[in-house]
């Protein structure tokens, strides 16, 4: 929906998975491109829950293992990636994660 959304946010997807809009999203917003994406985001998830293989659009959406470290990106050029923003996330990792005592019992 750009340019009047430039940014993602949380549950940002849903109207591309599920090819609805909705009734606060004013179709002067959407455009051809953005319809596109929703036909390749929902084909890849009716794939998934048919087939267990999220494959979509000539694509083939691997499993995500650490080892590989592969990833599908949507957007402007759509597929598989690997070590997706690695440097940013390892540091977040680094310093974020070890002040959130994940491991302490509750």
């Amino acid at each position: 929906m750009r340019p009047a959304i430039t940014t993602s946010a949380h549950a940002a997807e849903i109207p591309y998975v599920w090819e609805y809009w909705g009734r606060r999203t004013p179709m002067s917003v959407v455009s051809e491109e953005d319809k596109a994406m929703a036909s390749l985001m929902h084909a890849c998830w009716v794939a998934f829950a048919k087939t267990g293989q999220p494959s979509c659009g000539g694509m083939a959406w691997p499993a995500y293992t650490p080892g590989s470290d592969q990833l599908m990106e949507f957007g402007e050029k759509s597929g598989v990636v690997a070590h997706y923003r690695k440097r940013e996330f390892d540091m977040q990792e680094k310093v974020a994660l070890p002040g959130l005592d994940l491991t302490a019992a509750h």
